[in-house]
C-alpha cells in the first residue's frame, strides 16, 4: 500500500470534489471504464472528495456528464506538480537532483560493517579478513558475493562454526557463531593428578593408571585430588605416572525462587498508536508530529520492512507499535505456584547441566519466608564422571584438561 502511494506521489495525482445525486452511481461508471480512483471520502450526500491520476481525469468527463455530476480540481500533489511550481528556480531544481544524485552514489558503495556473536575470535581479525575477501568501506555493494565471502571465511577462521553476511542497503551485517573448542587431551607421557570437578559423593571408580587417594563413599569438594600421580614402590621411593581413569559420583544441580502469592500481572487493552518513519541512506524522516505516547504503561515493538526501486537506493519502513499495558492484581494458590516454579526453576537447572550427566531424581521443596511469599527450591540429583586430568604441580586452569 505504501509502495502505490509513493508511485501515485511521483506520478503525481489530483484531489477532486464531486458533486452531484448520483454519487454511487458515478463510482460504479469510474469501475466499469477503468477510472481508477481511490481515498473515497463522503463529505455531504451529495458531495465526495476523490484522488485521480492526471491521465484518468481527462477520462472523466464523459462519466461527469453521464451521471449530471460537476467535478473541480480541489488540490494538486505529487512530484510533477512540485516541480511546475519551481521550474522558474532552477537553482533549487538542481541542487535536488543533484543532492539525490550524490546520495544515490553513495548508497552504492559500503558505509559500514557491523560484526556481532563473536567472543574467542577478535573482531579485527575478522574485519581484516573481510577486507581481505572484498567487504570493507568504499566497496561498491553490487560487486559483493555475500555467499562466497561466507565459504572463504569458513575456511579462513576454523573457530567458526556458521557465518552470515546481510546487506542491507549501504551497511554489511556480518553475524557469526563460534565452535565449541574442548580442551586438548594430555600426552600420555606427561605425569598428571586427578582432581574432582565438581562437589559430590563417591560411588564408584575405574583407575587405571595413578594411585588413588579415595574412597567408595566419600564426600569430595571442588578441586579436591582423587588420584596421585606420584606412586610408591614397594621398596622406596616414588615416581611420576600419567593417572587416567573414571571417578563416578553422586551429584546435586539446584535452583531456587521466590514466587508471591499475590502478585501484579501487564495485561494489553487492546488500544495500541503506531508511529512509521522512513529511512533512506542515513536519513530518517518521522511521519508522525508527535512524539508523545498516549500511555503511561505501553509495550514497544518495532518491525523494519525494506522497499526498492528501479535505479534509486533502498528505501526501509520503520513502524514502532506501542500496545497499552495495564497493571492487574492477580492471585494464586500454592498449586500454581508449585506449577509455575516447576518449569522455571527446571529451565535454569537444565540450561547448565553439562553433557553425559545422569539425572536420577528431581526433587522440589517449598518455604514460606513471609506471610504471601513462597521460596521454591528444586534439586537434580545425578551421578556423572567427576575425575578431571591436571598437571603435576600446577593449579591454573589453563592447565585443566578432558579425559
Amino acid at each position: 500500500m505504501f509502495l502505490l502511494k509513493l508511485i501515485n506521489y511521483i506520478r503525481g495525482y489530483l484531489l477532486i470534489t464531486v458533486d452531484g445525486y448520483f454519487l454511487e452511481r458515478f463510482i460504479n461508471m469510474c469501475i466499469r471504464n477503468n477510472i481508477f480512483i481511490w481515498d473515497i471520502h463522503k463529505m455531504k450526500s451529495t458531495q465526495m472528495r476523490v484522488k485521480i491520476s492526471v491521465k484518468a481525469f481527462r477520462q472523466i468527463r464523459t462519466v461527469a456528464k453521464r451521471t449530471k455530476s460537476r467535478v473541480r480540481i480541489y488540490r494538486r500533489r505529487g512530484v510533477p506538480f512540485i516541480i511546475r511550481k519551481y521550474r522558474k528556480r532552477r537553482g533549487i531544481l538542481i541542487g535536488l537532483c543533484l543532492f539525490m544524485a550524490i546520495m544515490w552514489y553513495f548508497s552504492a558503495f559500503v558505509s559500514g560493517v557491523d560484526i556481532s556473536g563473536n567472543e574467542i575470535v577478535e573482531t579485527e581479525i575478522i574485519e581484516e579478513h573481510l577486507s581481505e575477501f572484498g567487504i570493507h568501506i568504499g566497496r561498491r555493494v553490487g560487486s559483493i558475493d555475500a555467499r562466497r565471502v561466507e565459504n572463504r571465511m569458513m575456511t579462513a577462521i576454523p573457530e567458526l562454526s556458521w557465518i552470515a553476511v546481510n546487506i542491507q542497503g549501504s551497511m554489511v551485517f556480518v553475524e557469526v557463531q563460534e565452535r565449541n573448542t574442548i580442551p586438548p587431551r594430555i600426552p600420555s607421557n606427561v605425569p598428571t593428578n586427578i582432581v574432582a570437578a565438581r562437589s559430590g559423593l563417591i560411588e564408584s571408580m575405574n583407575i587405571r593408571s595413578g594411585q588413588s587417594v579415595v574412597s567408595i563413599d566419600d564426600s569430595v569438594s571442588e578441586g579436591d585430588l582423587l588420584v596421585s600421580g606420584i606412586a610408591d614402590f614397594d621398596g622406596g621411593g616414588a615416581t611420576f605416572v600419567h593417572s587416567f581413569g573414571e571417578v563416578f559420583a553422586r551429584t546435586w544441580y539446584e535452583a531456587s525462587g521466590d514466587f508471591p502469592l499475590n502478585f501484579e500481572e501487564q495485561v494489553k487493552t487492546g488500544r495500541q498508536r503506531n508511529k512509521r518513519s522512513i529511512r533512506f541512506m542515513n536519513l530518517q524522516i518521522n511521519l508522525y508530529i508527535s512524539r508523545r505516547i498516549p500511555y503511561t504503561i505501553y509495550e514497544r515493538t518495532r518491525t523494519v520492512t525494506s522497499r526498492g526501486l528501479p535505479f534509486l537506493p533502498q528505501i526501509e519502513i520503520l513502524r514502532n507499535n506501542f500496545a497499552e499495558i495495564q497493571i492487574v492484581s492477580r492471585e494464586r494458590t500454592l498449586e500454581d505456584i508449585l506449577i509455575v516454579a516447576d518449569f522455571e526453576l527446571r529451565s535454569q537447572i537444565e540450561e547448565q547441566l553439562p553433557e553425559g550427566v545422569e539425572v536420577l531424581e528431581a526433587v522440589i521443596t517449598y518455604e514460606f519466608i513471609a506471610e504471601d511469599l513462597v521460596r521454591v527450591t528444586m534439586t537434580y540429583n545425578a551421578r556423572e564422571n567427576i575425575a578431571r586430568q591436571v598437571l603435576i604441580g600446577v593449579d591454573s586452569d589453563e592447565n585443566l584438561y578432558h579425559q
